[in-house]
C-alpha cells in the first residue's frame, strides 16, 4: 500500500513502473496489494523514481519486502483458526506486551470492606 501511495504521489502511472522495472504491469498490482514480493534493490529504484529522498522511509520499507521466515504457527494453518495465528505472529513481532484481566464478582461478595 506505501508502494502504490509513493507511486501515485509523484503521478507516476503503473505502466511506467512496469517499466522502469522490466516486469508487466499485474505484477506491479500484485506487489502493490502484497501478494508479490519485491527486492530492496527494484524498491529503491522505483522510490528514487518516484522522488523519494528519505532513506529512512526507504531503509524502512526495503525491511519490510524481506521475505520473513516461517513461523511455528504456520504448521497449524487450517487447523486452527486464522485469529489465533494471528495472535503467535503478532506476538513473536512485538516489542511489549500488557495485559488486562476482568473479572467478575458477584453481587453477594461484593461488599465495602472488598472494594
Amino acid at each position: 500500500a506505501e508502494l502504490r501511495r509513493m507511486r501515485t504521489s509523484a503521478g507516476i502511472s503503473a505502466e511506467f513502473a512496469a517499466g522502469l522495472l522490466r516486469v508487466d504491469r499485474g505484477k506491479i498490482s500484485n506487489i502493490e496489494s502484497g501478494a508479490r514480493p519485491i527486492s530492496a534493490d527494484r524498491l529503491r529504484t522505483l522510490a528514487d523514481s518516484c522522488g523519494c529522498t528519505e532513506a529512512t522511509y526507504v531503509d524502512a520499507l526495503a525491511e519490510m519486502a524481506q521475505p520473513r521466515s516461517r513461523g511455528w504457527w504456520e504448521k497449524y494453518r487450517g487447523v486452527l483458526p486464522d485469529g489465533l495465528l494471528d495472535i503467535a505472529e503478532l506476538e513473536v513481532h512485538a516489542h511489549r506486551m500488557r495485559a488486562a484481566y476482568a473479572m467478575h464478582m458477584p453481587g453477594l461478595l461484593q461488599t465495602t470492606e472488598h472494594a
